[in-house]
């Protein structure tokens, strides 16, 4: 396991929910250069299943022990929620990845970091869907 898999295994980089806000956790000590992570909600109704919009966002520069809030929470929204990690990229170490990110609430983890602003861009949109499938046996 390279060192980058191991940060990602021993949730060094996660989603922490607090104060219904969603945020991306950098608990390393490095500077993250290039994080690209996708969202998405998916959701079943008896024989109906239905994945929202997935789409892709890129950050740049997240800095050492800090965290960036990335969108409130949506108290409408129905189905589990997703984040994806896709790609990251710390110093020369690139990797193409489908990790799909720890959820946690916890403010603690929040409140101990740096709060940083980056821009948040995204950089692709996948189309939803709604179909109908087989029932649960």
């Amino acid at each position: 396991m390279n060192y980058f898999n191991r940060l990602l295994h021993f949730n060094q980089i996660q989603i922490i929910i607090a104060q219904e806000k969603v945020y991306l956790v950098n608990h390393t000590q490095l500077t993250l250069d290039r994080l690209v992570y996708t969202t998405w909600a998916m959701s079943q109704q008896g024989n109906w299943m239905a994945m929202s919009k997935k789409n892709y966002y890129e950050v740049k520069d997240l800095p050492p022990q800090s965290a960036l809030m990335l969108e409130d929470i949506d108290p409408y929204e129905i189905g589990k929620i997703f984040y994806r990690l896709e790609y990251a990229k710390i110093g020369e170490e690139e990797l193409v990845l489908n990790f799909t990110l720890n959820k946690e609430r916890q403010y603690h983890q929040v409140a101990d970091h740096l709060l940083v602003d980056r821009m948040i861009a995204l950089i692709k949109s996948e189309e939803g869907f709604i179909k109908e499938v087989s029932p649960v046996s």
